[in-house]
């Protein structure tokens, strides 16, 4: 129960010095809700253990991303935050570069470097053409 300043308004210290809620415990909430639905439509579905299980899984997830918001220990909290983020930026990058490659199929066509792996971009409807890779200068042939 928060209790009241003199002026009979309630004390907001109590976030003070806490986490709060950071991108980490945004994505927590997401999966809980992620988890309530499956449960949902598994329990509609008759399956009664399924859904206990999703239950389960979201009042867990649900409750670990509260705790973290309300933790005092910030240190720790923003490393796994930071954890997380290195994490969701690779999965990011590779949906990205996915939809770029989506948009732009029909005027490119991408091609792996045999040397570096990396994703090379030449334009549709040259032939056969030889390709410089810009990151390790490796060349090959390919036909576009």
């Amino acid at each position: 129960m928060a209790r009241n300043n003199r002026y009979g308004q309630p004390d907001h210290r109590f976030a003070g010095g806490r986490n709060g809620i950071d991108p980490y415990s945004r994505f927590l909430l997401v999966v809980s809700c992620v988890f309530m639905g499956l449960s949902l439509l598994s329990q509609m579905r008759g399956w009664r253990w399924v859904a206990l299980a999703g239950w389960c899984a979201a009042l867990g997830v649900f409750s670990w991303s509260v705790w973290r918001s309300l933790s005092r220990d910030t240190v720790r909290r923003q490393r796994e935050n930071q954890r997380f983020l290195s994490l969701w930026r690779k999965i990011d990058l590779w949906f990205r570069l996915q939809r770029e490659r989506y948009r732009y199929r029909k005027d490119y066509a991408f091609f792996r470097c045999p040397g570096c792996r990396s994703l090379v971009r030449v334009p549709r409807g040259k032939g056969h053409i030889r390709i410089t890779c810009r990151r390790c200068g490796f060349s090959f042939h390919k036909k576009t």
